[in-house]
């Protein structure tokens, strides 16, 4: 049940990606340029766009835009995407939840979730969502993504719906956060969650740039046949460089499609997968036929990424850099843990 449960998060991810705007065609046709992996400087600041925490947070509109009333008190809220569910629970604030998408359910101790009614995010029962009276519904855009505004009736009976579309770069993550603990009525709680997270990116910082080396890393959010990764402008190739390497598919944009050839050509030095509903997702990866040569399997530098804290948008994507931290520099790793 748990790989089928995986498996269902991987295959929903790879429509949310696509949905979040990744170009058509975008797949490589060969590999990258040679630009060496050291030549991508660490940035200075980790992120440079990280928001001001003491700023107040707009709650005007929702991180779509759209316009949204803040209701006066918050005592009941409905998350349809495991991120902001996660978000919430971080918060401290999962006992305000009267329900959830089906994807959440795997962000919160089993015995709180199984007490939950668990809705179908693409397509949720808005009588029972009325009937719950919540104050505030938090939704991701895949639930409207063949364009019509399913929450359009609850937006007319005058309850709060908050679209948090999936950010492109840590510092919006931490603006999410923010915003969801702001809207909650807990805004010191979403500073203070932001500002632990950025305490320990300034230490992954601090280390990294003790070291002028930046391996190749691939990033296989899904694997062969149908590979699957990510191009500059997305906060998982951020993720990547705090961590100290290259992401050896920089040169491409946004979410995309990768052929097993331009992989192989492109010879990461260090590989991540995030298929955990594979029964060996290494294994898989260090015995595929024609990946002999490429670098990162020669050395066995393929490792399992965790998918919750890698590609769901919150303050977790820290645990994210630093286990990924632990592959591409072990020394540095070594060297925090002493």
């Amino acid at each position: 049940m748990k790989k089928l449960v995986s498996l269902a998060l991987a295959c929903l991810l790879a429509v949310a990606l696509a949905a979040c705007g990744s170009p058509a065609g975008n797949t490589p046709e060969s590999a990258p340029g040679s630009t060496p992996a050291s030549s991508t400087p660490l940035p200075e600041s980790t992120p440079e766009s990280t928001p001001d925490s003491s700023a107040a947070t707009d709650l005007t509109t929702d991180r779509a835009g759209n316009p949204i009333t803040p209701p006066a008190q918050v005592n009941g809220i409905v998350s349809m995407a495991a991120s902001t569910t996660r978000t919430l629970y971080d918060l401290g604030l999962a006992d305000k939840l009267v329900a959830i998408d089906t994807y959440s359910a795997a962000n919160l101790p089993e015995d709180m979730a199984a007490e939950l009614p668990q809705l179908d995010m693409m397509a949720p029962d808005l009588e029972l969502l009325a009937s719950l009276a919540p104050d505030i519904i938090f939704v991701s855009p895949l639930s409207s993504a063949g364009g019509e505004d399913i929450y359009a009736p609850l937006r007319a009976s005058g309850t709060c719906v908050a679209e948090v579309p999936s950010p492109d770069s840590i510092a919006g993550i931490f603006e999410d956060v923010q915003f969801i603990a702001a809207l909650c009525g807990e805004a010191a709680a979403g500073t203070a969650l932001v500002a632990g997270a950025q305490t320990q990116l300034d230490e992954i910082a601090a280390l990294v740039a003790t070291t002028q080396d930046r391996p190749g890393v691939y990033f296989e959010v899904s694997p062969a046949p149908n590979c699957y990764s990510t191009g500059s402008g997305t906060y998982l190739n951020e993720m990547i460089a705090l961590a100290g390497g290259t992401n050896v598919f920089e040169d491409q944009e946004s979410w995309i499609g990768v052929t097993e050839e331009s992989i192989v050509l492109a010879a990461p030095d260090v590989i991540f997968t995030v298929a955990d509903y594979l029964e060996d997702p290494v294994g898989e990866i260090l015995a595929r036929t024609g990946w002999e040569t490429i670098p990162a399997v020669e050395s066995g530098a393929v490792a399992l990424i965790s998918p919750a804290d890698s590609q769901q948008p919150t303050t977790h994507v820290v645990d994210a850099v630093w286990a990924m931290l632990a592959v591409i520099h072990p020394e540095l790793s070594a060297r925090q843990a002493a």
